[in-house]
């Protein structure tokens, strides 16, 4: 594959931190068959106790279904580490989440991000946004302006 989403690619890294990777799927294993080529990828980086999250799945699962044959996907972060698996897929069923999600330790994730972005994670949520070549090209912590996402990809497809 020419590119793949850098968002994945450095979170599933393993050079950085210890031999486990920063995410894992729903059966704890190292996951990247959620990438691809040629399309923009919005992450989703959330918790289970985040109220905002809440808030924002419904709406981003829809734009997800929306778009599932476009130009983007989106995929979800959980933070909340392995053990908080059953809370992670209640809270998926509760708020309608339709998009996949990995889930990552917090306290590796948190060292990777700040090494990736070169600032800490403010809170959840935070979107980060990759390029059709995979290049991470927006970090936006708190709620996302879907409206405002689109005029960006727009601008950015010419």
């Amino acid at each position: 594959m020419k590119s793949l989403s850098v968002a994945i690619l450095w979170l599933c890294s393993v050079a950085v931190f210890a031999a486990e990777p920063v995410v894992v799927n729903m059966a704890g294993q190292a996951d990247a068959k959620h990438v691809g080529e040629d399309k923009w990828t919005l992450v989703m980086v959330w918790s289970t106790a985040c109220h905002v999250c809440q808030k924002e799945t419904p709406a981003i699962s829809a734009y997800s279904e929306r778009h599932a044959d476009s130009r983007i996907r989106v995929l979800g972060v959980a933070i909340n580490g392995y053990q908080r698996k059953a809370a992670i897929e209640d809270f998926g069923k509760e708020f309608g989440m339709k998009f996949p999600t990995l889930i990552a330790e917090p306290a590796q994730f948190l060292a990777h991000y700040k090494a990736q972005t070169g600032q800490p994670l403010s809170g959840t949520p935070t979107f980060l946004l990759d390029d059709r070549a995979g290049k991470l090209s927006v970090v936006n912590p708190g709620p996302v302006d879907l409206s405002r996402l689109e005029t960006f990809l727009d601008q950015q497809d010419g």
